[in-house]
């Protein structure tokens, strides 16, 4: 990304001020005034007297191949310093001098399109004072988004054995307790993770432990789970009372692939706490290590634990019992889901016009006629009206863009009330358009948990989507993607969902669907693939 003059001035006056801040505050006792002093003055001096060619970005680049213990402080400082105010509040400003600068065009539009008078001397300045505005927070948004990359690239460039003794040590801890979030917890991340030693091994385990944000906490859990290093079972075990009730998926998650049955003791507690995808989550590893379904039944499991326990700590594991659907469980199409919190993404392309027949999904007899979307609708009605009360719900349609029920992240209750007035809204809806089929997912990871601070965290965001589509995923000009498009996009999709690993039931309709797409999208998700008879 380009940065222009004044981006690269503003950028100078903010590392120039982190640079004084290490001059007055040295992260180690050891190191003395005096040597800080000398480390600030010859930055400085890089930054002033590196050549005219390199850009201000380019030179804090430069601390990447400084493989001394004092860059890699120096590092650390400038990623607390740099990212004080988070590139995600820095757009906020961006949008807010926007929105002023787009109102005031508009009053004086209508304004003089009333009296026919030219602009005065004064409203011509308050414009260029309104966009001299927004192109100033414009800029300072895409600086921090560099500043962010260049540190992440300098971290993941240090190799010697000094900086990174300190970085483990000292480094990791000082940014973990710093009071944001943001690009710098996941370079941090990216760099310990990478590495082999015991050091970095320990480091990367201390963000499943430690107070980085819930979305960090979630990467290093999956980190243990893959890598499998030593203490991994340990480390992981104790994020399972986490507030966050992704991080406590993320802990499930972890503990099937580690496969130890010593999860067993944990898990029984850790259900009686949990409800919806999570409690149904827990019930599935639980009957994996044991070959039982109790059906999430928190008090069945306690008292099996109880009578049985300490066998089962003997013996080896049994097979895995596969789950039954239970009377409260969502269903789409014959897909059946625990989730207490869904989101309905449905296609409303052109192509749902199409004459629906066949047989009916659910019944198995000869279905009348109508369309494709009036057979969705009404697939999507009966699943609404059977809704527990305890579910949290909403709908989203897609076409060339989306349209919600309610906005995002809103999810409301099951309540009689909300059903009829979501049923009520479905009679509005027309099919036109093309399939923007990725965009509607990345859309419905807004209404995901975000991670900021609720109170105690009881309202997380959605974990389910019954996803249905008859075509195959276009570009914004209605063309299909192709192959190689269609790979990327999907990669870019499961990349977003790293973190909130939404589950995501996929239902194909007619002959023209693509099959092998929606069954990778439920497979790589942890959802089912249903397929409505032909057309």
């Amino acid at each position: 990304m380009r940065v222009d003059r004044r981006g690269q001035a503003r950028l100078a006056f903010l590392v120039l001020s982190a640079v004084l801040a290490v001059g007055h505050a040295p992260v180690a006792a050891e190191v003395s005034p005096e040597e800080w002093k000398r480390t600030t003055r010859g930055l400085k001096r890089l930054m002033k007297t590196a050549g005219e060619r390199m850009t201000k970005l380019e030179r804090i680049q430069t601390l990447g191949s400084d493989d001394s213990e004092r860059a890699a402080r120096l590092m650390v400082e400038w990623a607390i310093q740099a990212n004080k105010r988070r590139s995600g509040a820095l757009l906020k400003d961006v949008l807010a001098a926007e929105k002023k600068l787009t109102a005031y065009k508009a009053k004086l539009e209508k304004r003089h399109k009333k009296t026919g008078g030219a602009w005065t001397k004064k409203e011509r300045e308050e414009l260029q004072k309104r966009e001299r505005a927004h192109t100033v927070a414009q800029d300072a948004w895409i600086t921090a988004a560099d500043v962010d990359r260049y540190l992440l690239n300098a971290f993941r460039v240090h190799r010697s054995e000094a900086a990174w003794a300190w970085t483990y040590a000292e480094g990791v801890p000082t940014l973990l307790s710093a009071k944001y979030d943001g690009s710098v917890y996941r370079a941090v991340l990216e760099a310990v993770t990478r590495e082999s030693t015991a050091a970095g091994r320990a480091s990367a385990l201390s963000l499943v432990r430690g107070r980085a944000p819930p979305a960090v906490r979630i990467r290093g859990i999956d980190w243990a789970a893959k890598t499998k290093p030593p203490g991994a079972y340990e480390a992981v075990v104790t994020a399972l009372g986490d507030p966050v009730v992704a991080v406590r998926r993320a802990v499930v998650r972890a503990l099937a692939r580690l496969d130890d049955p010593r999860a067993v003791e944990v898990l029984i507690p850790a259900l009686a706490k949990a409800d919806g995808l999570l409690a149904d989550e827990i019930d599935a590893l639980l009957g994996t290590f044991t070959g039982l379904r109790l059906e999430a039944d928190a008090d069945a499991w306690a008292r099996w634990w109880v009578e049985h326990g300490e066998r089962f700590k003997a013996e080896e594991r049994r097979k895995a019992v596969e789950r039954k659907p239970r009377a409260d469980d969502a269903s789409f199409y014959g897909i059946t889901s625990a989730s207490k919190r869904i989101l309905f993404v449905l296609d409303q392309s052109g192509s749902m016009q199409k004459p629906a027949r066949g047989v009916d999904a659910q019944t198995g007899k000869p279905r009348p006629g109508g369309s494709r979307m009036e057979a969705a609708l009404a697939e999507l009605t009966r699943a609404i009206e059977n809704l527990a009360a305890d579910v949290r719900f909403n709908v989203l349609f897609y076409s060339d863009g989306t349209m919600a029920w309610k906005r995002a992240p809103t999810l409301v209750l099951a309540t009689k009330a909300n059903k009829e007035a979501a049923i009520r809204w479905l009679q509005q809806v027309d099919a036109e358009g093309t399939t923007a089929l990725f965009d509607a997912l990345h859309h419905a990871l807004k209404y995901a948990d975000d991670f900021q601070d609720k109170a105690g965290y009881d309202d997380p965001g959605v974990d389910t989507v019954f996803l249905l589509t008859d075509g195959s995923p276009t570009d914004s000009s209605g063309n299909d993607l192709t192959p190689p498009e269609l790979d990327g996009a999907l990669l870019r999709f499961l990349t977003a969902n790293e973190v909130h690993h939404v589950v995501v039931n996929t239902v194909g309709v007619g002959r023209g669907h693509n099959r092998m797409l929606m069954e990778r999208i439920a497979n790589k998700t942890g959802g089912t693939y249903a397929s409505v008879v032909p057309d």
